[in-house]
């Protein structure tokens, strides 16, 4: 029967053999190749936040939440540290 699948119970689909894929070799290279990493960035957008965050809250009276958005901006702050 033409499309039954085979005894052993395997699909096989027609995929010639000798295809190969070939992929850039580094293809993070425009993010590394910069004078600041990405990770860098993302820390220091963070930080940046939790500041913005922290003088609006404060600005609106609560302290306490202002407090705490501060200390995970410090908290952030410390993986830009050398």
């Amino acid at each position: 029967m033409a499309g039954a699948p085979p005894a052993d119970g395997r699909l096989r689909h027609n995929v010639p053999r000798n295809v190969s894929v070939v992929l850039p070799r580094n293809r993070m290279r425009s993010f590394t190749s910069s004078s600041m990493s990405l990770a860098r960035a993302a820390w220091i957008t963070v930080t940046a936040i939790c500041a913005i965050a922290a003088m609006l809250l404060l600005v609106n009276g609560y302290d306490g939440y202002s407090a705490v958005l501060a200390f995970v901006g410090l908290s952030a702050a410390v993986n830009l540290l050398p």
